[in-house]
This record gives C-alpha cells, sequence and structure tokens, in this order.
C-alpha cells in the first residue's frame, strides 16, 4: 500500500482503533498498520493508542496489541507510547494496573522505557497502596529498574 492509502485507512478507521485493538482477532489489523505505516501516519496511529494504553491493557487483546506494537516500534514511538503512565492519577490506578493479568504484562515489558522522572511518578501513587503489592514480582522489577535508573 502507498503512503496515501496508509492515511487513507488511518482516516477511515481511526475512530474505531481501539475498539478494533481490544478485539481478539481485530487487534492483528492494528498490530499490523503499525507494522506498515510510517513517518506521521504512524505518528498518528501511535497517539490514538497512547490515549487508550491503560484501557487497553486491561483486555487480552488490547494487552497483545499493545505489546506486539511496543516490539515493531522504533524507540522513540515505544517512549511515546508508554507516556500514557503519565496519566495514572491514583494509587488504586497503578496497584489495579501493577497486578491485573493482562495490564501487568504490560507493564512489564513497558518497565525499560520509563524514564525517571515517570517511575519516580508512579512510585510516589504507588506509595499509599504499597503494602497491597508485598512480595508481587511487579514491584520488584519495578524495584530493580529503578535501581538501575536512579
Amino acid at each position: 500500500m502507498s503512503t496515501k492509502e496508509h492515511r487513507h485507512l488511518l482516516h477511515k478507521l481511526e475512530q474505531f482503533l481501539p475498539t478494533l485493538a481490544a478485539h481478539h482477532a481485530g487487534y492483528k489489523v492494528v498490530v499490523e498498520m503499525v507494522r506498515q505505516f510510517e513517518g506521521v501516519i504512524l505518528d498518528r496511529l501511535v497517539r490514538v493508542l497512547a490515549r487508550e494504553f491503560i484501557v487497553l491493557s486491561q483486555s487480552p487483546a488490547g494487552a497483545m496489541c499493545l505489546l506486539d506494537s511496543l516490539s515493531s516500534l522504533p524507540l522513540e514511538l515505544q517512549q511515546c507510547l508508554v507516556h500514557a503512565y503519565s496519566d495514572m492519577s491514583s494509587s488504586k490506578q497503578v496497584v489495579d494496573h501493577l497486578t491485573g493479568h493482562n495490564s501487568s504484562l504490560v507493564f512489564q515489558s513497558s518497565l525499560p522505557l520509563l524514564d525517571t522522572s515517570l517511575l519516580r511518578s508512579l512510585v510516589l501513587l504507588l506509595s499509599p497502596g504499597l503494602a497491597s503489592l508485598a512480595g508481587h514480582q511487579t514491584l520488584f522489577q519495578m524495584g530493580e529498574h529503578a535501581e538501575h535508573t536512579d
């Protein structure tokens, strides 16, 4: 497909991308778009996924879409996608994300992409709910990552 065809496809599907990304078969279409698109069209696609990152990470298909997309994206766009963690605003939201079956897998894969300031803000939000994560593998990995980045 040409760049023009990619642009047209994204225009037609943009409003449906979050639903498609969370669908058990549709997520494969989104992943293929991530693999095929380039430049500003890919940037736009990533921004749509980033807006729904936390919600998508909660469903099996959405999590697979994010994981497969992360592995296909250049580093700059991977970081753009995981920057969605900066939108988290409560301890409960962070704890639920870190302990959710699907979302914890997404978080563990995203962890190496988190910069120091984003990691700090998550730790601060997490503080009130820390007891509920005692001994949890994700908390251990988060601590290891913090040790290496800070």
